[in-house]
Order: structure tokens, then C-alpha cells, then sequence
């Protein structure tokens, strides 16, 4: 990856901006509040602080520890469901940044957790990788594996673009860019 700076810190979010093969990146990585009630806000704030800093060329990966589940059923093998509102939250956030849940694309329906505890036994899904749905062509392999010492697993997910055949096509600018003085003053 060339050209890689950090574009938003906080104690929850690192959001950097990078460029590899031409392709423009946004990634964050995060790490959620616990609380439902902190996690909805904080699932908004995230939406606010993405599309601050996501531009039309960029493509987003968000990494981490959301807390959270996309789904009660799927995402919890032990252990009382999450909070109505926060899952619907978390739902909301990545549908509305166009993302798709890496590992949930190749693993439809199986049952896998992130994270566990022993007394009383509850496991769960709570670190996701998450990437725009223009990359969930390109993703090939995704698993759940053991990290010593720690009560969360890994999210390990591979994508590829090596057999990405581009089509005919021609480069057009929008001239109305030139209006926008962000884009001027950056490019």
C-alpha cells in the first residue's frame, strides 16, 4: 500500500486513507462501546464520521470489535440476545455505508463466535470484517481463528484480485467537481 495517512483518530475509531493498484481505501478500525445504549450512538457517530471522510472513488473496510451482532440468531451460539435497537443500529450503519459482512458472504448460514467467556458459557460473534459491497466479488476466503491468551478470535479474510478482468471503458470527467472546493484544493 502507497501513500497511507490517518485521516481521523479517536479512542474508538482510527480511520486511514490509503491507495493500492489504483484503487482508493478507506479503512477504519474500531472498537465499540459495550453499553446498547452507548453503542447506538456510537454506531450513528461512526456513520457521521465515514461519510465525512469517504469520497465517491474510495472503497471502505471497517475492522474490529463492534460488540454488537448483525444477527441474533446467526450470531450467538450461547448466551441472552442483544438489545433490539442495537442490532437494528449496527444493521442500519452497514446497510447504509453499502457494506457486506466478509465472513457471513462465504459462511451463509453456519454458527461461529469471536468471542466467549466460561462462567456462565457465552459466545458470540462481535468482531467483524467489513467491506464495501463492490469487493464482495473479490473476497475468496474468510475464517474464525484461535489467538493465544485473549477471549476474541480472529477474523481472518482474504480478497483477490488477480483474475479481475476489466471491461472496455473510457474516463469522463464531471466537470462539476470543479465547484467543489474540497476537490480542488486536494487534487
Amino acid at each position: 500500500m502507497q501513500n497511507t495517512q490517518c485521516i481521523y483518530h479517536d479512542n474508538r475509531i482510527i480511520l486511514l486513507e490509503t491507495s493500492t493498484n489504483n484503487s482508493k481505501l478507506l479503512i477504519a478500525n474500531i472498537y465499540a462501546p459495550q453499553s446498547p445504549t452507548d453503542k447506538i450512538a456510537f454506531f450513528d457517530q461512526m456513520h457521521n464520521i465515514i461519510t465525512k471522510y469517504k469520497r465517491e472513488e474510495h472503497t471502505s473496510i471497517l475492522i474490529g470489535d463492534f460488540n454488537s451482532v448483525l444477527d441474533n440468531e446467526l450470531d450467538i451460539i450461547s448466551g441472552e440476545k442483544h438489545n433490539k435497537r442495537e442490532v437494528e443500529a449496527f444493521n442500519t450503519l452497514v446497510s447504509d455505508l453499502d457494506l457486506t459482512d466478509s465472513w457471513r458472504t462465504l459462511h451463509r448460514d453456519e454458527k461461529e463466535y469471536t468471542w466467549c467467556r466460561n462462567s456462565p458459557f457465552t459466545a458470540r460473534r462481535l468482531d467483524y470484517i467489513l467491506v464495501s459491497n463492490t469487493l464482495a466479488a473479490h473476497l475468496t476466503h474468510s475464517e474464525i481463528t484461535s489467538i493465544p491468551l485473549s477471549d476474541h478470535r480472529a477474523v481472518e479474510t482474504t480478497l483477490s484480485f488477480h483474475n479481475f478482468k476489466r471491461g472496455p471503458s473510457y474516463w469522463k470527467f464531471d466537470n462539476s467537481l470543479l465547484k467543489d472546493i474540497h476537490y480542488v484544493e486536494t487534487t
